[in-house]
């Protein structure tokens, strides 16, 4: 399953002199490759585009990893590749990733490991351990009211697999997050979750999460995470939330 986000950043990457027509870039960070395309910021007529491939290797039936290092540089030759002789200044760019690409670093964005890729599947004891476990949380209203099942591919099985099975991973992570919040986070320095990804994957309070501004974002699953011994998880996730569209950083 593939989870489209959204979540804007300004940036001053590319000032054309003499330009006079305003430019966005989106990324669309798939399964097989980083795709960019160059936007009029007015009319939003395509301008460029670009592809670059990535691997995806399995080191094991179920499992599905990617190293984060090729989606940054993937960004950045498909940013060139796309305003290269574009006369236009470029004044934001947008993200999309894949959900839920579980990515463990410290807190400068440095990897610890591949990330644990949409389509893992890993993790399907855990989602059995976390509805049995779990069972009348309200934070699992999202899974048929509570009566699941949970996908392997959400955030909190693939979190606990990681805690179960590679502690020191887990435990040297400053920062456990998605695809897109690492991206994010390269393009800014910021650490910010998407609102789609917290409200639809996360077992989160999407709306009180990105209504509480700056701080650990509200709305968090913290009676679920006691119960499953996943409470340290909130100290990973990064502190803000921001909704589609909104600004991530600068």
């Amino acid at each position: 399953m593939r989870v489209v986000v959204v979540v804007c950043a300004l940036t001053t990457a590319r000032r054309a002199a003499g330009a006079t027509r305003r430019a966005v870039i989106g990324f669309d960070v798939g399964t097989e490759s980083v795709r960019a395309g160059l936007f009029d910021a007015e009319n939003g007529e395509m301008l460029a585009s670009q592809s670059v491939p990535h691997e995806t290797r399995f080191p094991a039936p179920g499992y599905a990893e990617q190293s984060p290092d090729d989606w940054w540089r993937g960004m950045g030759e498909a940013c060139r590749g796309v305003v290269a002789g574009a006369d236009c200044d470029v004044v934001g760019v947008c993200l999309a990733a894949t959900s839920c690409t579980v990515t463990a670093c410290k807190r400068d964005g440095t990897p610890l490991r591949d990330c644990l890729l949409w389509m893992d599947a890993r993790a399907a004891a855990e989602s059995d351990e976390i509805l049995r476990q779990g069972r009348g949380d309200p934070a699992l209203s999202v899974n048929c009211g509570g009566a699941g099942p949970i996908s392997a591919e959400w955030f909190l099985p693939k979190a606990l697999w990681l805690k179960k099975n590679e502690p020191e991973v887990f435990d040297a992570a400053d920062v456990l997050c998605e695809c897109q919040d690492w991206l994010n986070h390269k393009c800014t320095g910021e650490w910010v979750a998407g609102g789609c990804n917290v409200a639809s994957r996360w077992h989160c309070d999407g709306k009180a999460a990105v209504e509480s501004g700056e701080g650990p974002f509200a709305g968090r699953p913290t009676s679920l995470l006691e119960k499953i011994d996943l409470a340290a998880l909130g100290g990973k996730w990064p502190k803000r939330c921001v909704a589609m569209g909104d600004l991530a950083g600068s």
